[in-house]
C-alpha cells in the first residue's frame, strides 16, 4: 500500500480501487457540478486526435500537459493565463511557483474529478494531469497525443501534489 500524506491509499469502500477520484465515494454534499464533467468531456473529446507540442496552447496544433489545463480552463470561460514560457526540463521550485498562481493546491484526500495531478517524472514533479469521474486521469503523452487511463498505484507513487482550478472552488 502507498502512503501518501492525507491520503489512505484504497479506496475503504471498494477494494481494489484508488481513493483519489473515486467516483462511487464522493462526499455526500458533492454536488455534481455541470463545469467539472464539462471539463472532462472537453479533455476527453482530445484523446488521441491532440498532439503533444511544447507549450503548445492550441488544440488543433498541439499541446503538453499544462497547454491542455490551461484551454480546458479557456474552454470554460476561465480567466488562466497563457503560461507558456518555460523549459520542458522545468524546475520543482519553478513549475510550484506557476502552479499556486494560476491554481489552488489541496490535499490529495480531497481530489476530485476535474482537478489536477502535479506528477513526477523520473524523479522530478514536471507533468500534469486531469482526475476523470472514472478514477483515472486524462494527460499529454510526451511525443504523442493526449491520453486517458486509469491511475493505477504506478501513477499514484509519483502523485506530487494536487491542485484545483480556481474556479472550481
Amino acid at each position: 500500500m502507498i502512503e501518501l500524506e492525507g491520503w489512505e491509499g484504497e479506496c475503504p469502500n471498494h477494494p481494489g480501487r484508488m481513493a483519489i477520484g473515486c467516483h462511487r465515494c464522493l462526499p455526500a454534499d458533492y454536488d455534481r457540478k455541470k463545469h467539472r464533467l464539462e471539463l472532462i468531456a472537453w479533455a476527453r473529446s482530445l484523446v488521441g486526435k491532440t498532439k503533444f507540442y511544447h507549450a503548445g496552447r492550441d488544440p488543433n496544433t498541439g499541446l503538453d500537459c499544462s497547454g491542455l489545463m490551461v484551454c480546458g480552463g479557456w474552454h470554460m470561460g476561465w480567466d488562466i493565463p497563457a503560461w507558456k514560457n518555460y523549459s520542458r526540463g522545468i524546475a520543482d521550485a519553478e513549475m510550484r511557483k506557476a502552479l499556486e498562481t494560476y491554481f489552488v493546491p489541496i490535499e490529495t484526500s480531497a481530489v476530485l474529478p476535474g482537478d489536477i495531478l502535479w506528477i513526477k517524472v523520473k524523479r522530478a514533479a514536471m507533468h500534469l494531469a486531469l482526475v476523470t469521474e472514472q478514477s483515472g486521469i486524462i494527460h499529454v503523452r510526451w511525443k504523442s497525443t493526449v491520453i486517458e487511463h486509469g491511475l493505477d498505484y504506478r501513477w499514484h507513487k509519483r502523485i506530487a501534489q494536487a491542485y484545483r482550478y480556481r474556479d472550481l472552488m
